[in-house]
């Protein structure tokens, strides 16, 4: 046990008990948290959540938490409500973090170079999703990204490099209670690499996501194509319709517990994707605690078929983004695109809601 001497230190007291020889408290320190103990007859005593600044006599360092010895105290700033402070906020982000540079360490493992792109776009995108959309003082119209994936394309067709982004997409979803507008992806884009690739880098990285949250899970990580998922459930495909199979799928099959990998979906529930002999897209999804945690896209573009695809989507020319359809008329390199739901895998492994694991309000 070491002793400094003169030690000064703020922070905000909590957890304040008044004992026979004194009052003893925690001091939160932001990165890290000491004890104090005081004297009852210091003049204008503090509150729990008050901002503090001590003097110490001694630092008493133990092998756990430090100790301080109070000689005097000065209250910084009142605390007027204590239930107005979110003690979960801070190990929250810490969570948030730690999984987010397990992902990108392994990312930048195998070659990808972390990149930044525009959030407000002029182009809608391909996807059905509706994007939040606004307008500059001249009237042009512009849209909120829900993807990084358009601009990572982008980029290597450019580059042929591969590349990932971590940042903020938005989904304008009205009322639903389900789903949130706005929230974190980390997505990434593989030149040159299969889908059998791409599976076996998120292997990889949840084995190493569940080892920090201490969960035994991962150590098998099964792989069931759509088909064998129906068939395991007692569904005959050839007996269902196409509306009745992504019912079942969306409701039943992916409200499982897992984890597995679901691949090869029929393609028409993935149309630019790479298609399998059999009519099945090259596709895969993580499950984990009811939900979608990694989503995995193995992609060969025909420019004519992708351009009918934007129309189709949406008929306003002034939505097609012709920069990239220019970069896919260059030509873009057989890749695969894989996915991280952050939010989601941060939720699945707490065992709690998505909303409950954001740390900020919406």
């Amino acid at each position: 046990m070491n002793e400094i001497e003169n030690s000064q230190l703020q922070g905000r007291i909590k957890n304040i008990k008044k004992l026979k020889y004194g009052i003893y408290a925690d001091l939160d320190l932001g990165n890290n948290v000491c004890h104090i103990m005081y004297d009852k007859s210091q003049k204008n005593l503090p509150a729990n959540g008050d901002i503090i600044r001590v003097d110490a006599k001694n630092l008493i360092l133990s092998e756990k938490i430090p100790t301080i010895l109070v000689t005097n105290l000065k209250i910084l700033n009142r605390c007027m409500d204590p239930n107005k402070l979110n003690s979960k906020i801070k190990e929250l982000f810490i969570i948030r973090r730690k999984i987010e540079y397990i992902i990108e360490k392994n990312l930048e493992e195998v070659g990808a170079l972390k990149v930044s792109s525009a959030i407000l776009t002029r182009y809608r995108g391909t996807s059905k999703v509706e994007p939040f959309e606004t307008t500059d003082k001249k009237g042009k119209e512009y849209f909120l990204r829900f993807t990084h994936g358009m601009a990572l394309k982008k980029i290597v067709c450019d580059t042929l490099v591969p590349v990932y982004e971590n940042g903020k997409v938005f989904r304008n979803m009205g009322k639903s209670q389900r789903h949130i507008h706005e929230y974190n992806m980390i997505e990434s884009q593989f030149p040159f690499k299969s889908i059998d690739y791409a599976i076996k880098l998120s292997q990889q990285i949840m084995k190493d996501i569940a080892q920090y949250f201490g969960c035994d899970d991962f150590k098998e990580l099964p792989v069931y194509t759509v088909a064998e998922l129906f068939n395991r459930a007692g569904y005959d495909i050839n007996k269902l319709s196409d509306e009745d199979m992504r019912a079942i799928f969306r409701n039943k099959l992916k409200k499982q517990d897992g984890p597995f990998f679901s691949i090869y979906p029929p393609y028409q529930w993935s149309p630019l994707t790479v298609k399998n002999v059999d009519n099945t897209a090259r596709d895969a999804e993580l499950v984990y605690k009811k939900m979608g945690l990694i989503h995995i896209c193995e992609e060969e573009y025909n420019y004519e078929n992708l351009k009918f695809s934007m129309i189709q989507q949406d008929n306003n020319p002034a939505h097609l983004d012709r920069d990239f359809l220019n970069k896919m008329e260059g030509g873009m390199p057989p890749s695969v695109g894989v996915a991280f739901g952050t939010d989601r895998i941060i939720a699945a492994f707490q065992a709690k809601t998505i909303q409950e694991v954001i740390p900020y309000e919406r």
